[in-house]
């Protein structure tokens, strides 16, 4: 699936729940509640802005998609767009937020083709044909304090975090190997 098909997936997901795109292109600040949940574009940290590539504000074409995290580490995407994209309100400007999983934000880093984010906020996916990713939110100290150690090694997060991982089991099972 591209990512305009996931995309038009992901809004009309939220449709179906009853969160349909606001009127207005609303450019500053943008809050909403869903779920008993409340996402705050002012009060959570931006970490990637997509927009439309080659067209003005006026293009019926023209989007921006915003991803955020909350303090808290929830995830959600504001997505803003005229007449011809899926965040269109009713055929006017519109914008919409929705919550996104660990794996949907994967998904939407992926298409949007920003890989460096997605090994900062998941760290390096394994190889083609290995196991599957697995990812922990951790608060920020400790994140630093990890990558840290792992540059101070000279090694990836992921090979730190592993070799962390696997002589703690050691020690735990009391074995001298642990099968990889």
């Amino acid at each position: 699936m591209n990512i305009s098909s996931f995309i038009k997936e992901l809004v009309e997901d939220e449709f179906n729940k009853g969160n349909v795109p606001a009127s207005g292109y609303s450019s500053d600040g943008v809050f909403e509640i869903i779920d008993d949940c409340f996402y705050d574009t002012d009060t959570a940290e931006k970490l990637a802005t997509v927009q439309a590539p080659e067209l003005c504000g006026d293009d019926f074409d023209y989007y921006r998609e915003e991803l955020y995290r909350t303090e808290g580490g929830a995830f959600f995407l504001v997505g803003r767009g005229h007449g011809c994209t899926p965040w269109t309100y009713g055929g006017y400007p519109g914008h919409l937020v929705i919550p996104m999983t660990d794996a949907s934000v994967r998904r939407w880093l992926q298409g949007r083709n920003l890989s460096y984010l997605y090994i900062r906020l998941f760290g390096m996916p394994p190889e083609a044909g290995r196991t599957e990713p697995f990812s922990v939110v951790l608060p920020n100290d400790l994140t630093e304090k990890i990558f840290r150690k792992a540059s101070t090694e000279n090694i990836s997060v992921q090979i730190w975090v592993g070799n962390l991982l696997r002589a703690t089991l050691q020690h735990e099972n009391g074995h001298k190997d642990t099968p990889s």
